[in-house]
């Protein structure tokens, strides 16, 4: 019987987890559930930010820090 399909490549999921160690996965699984606890969080800092002061003040501020924020991890990064 001739095939229809060509043989394909094996994908990712079809290799065997038992090759990769598990300690593999620690640092994204902790990477992405720290991603996770802070964009998470940022909701409530939002909620209660625009409840203290102006939405435009809050969000000129909230862009100001994180723009600080952003630099100094840029200059950290051009020393190394």
């Amino acid at each position: 019987m001739p095939k229809i399909c060509p043989q394909e490549e094996p994908t990712a999921l079809q290799y065997s987890d038992a090759s990769i160690p598990s300690t593999a996965y620690s640092p994204l699984i902790v990477a992405l559930s720290f991603l996770a606890l802070l964009w998470g969080y940022n909701w409530v800092v939002k909620k209660v930010g625009v409840r203290d002061c102006n939405p435009f003040l809050f969000s000129a501020l909230r862009n100001v820090f994180g723009g600080l924020a952003l630099f100094a991890i840029a200059l950290v990064r051009v020393d190394h």
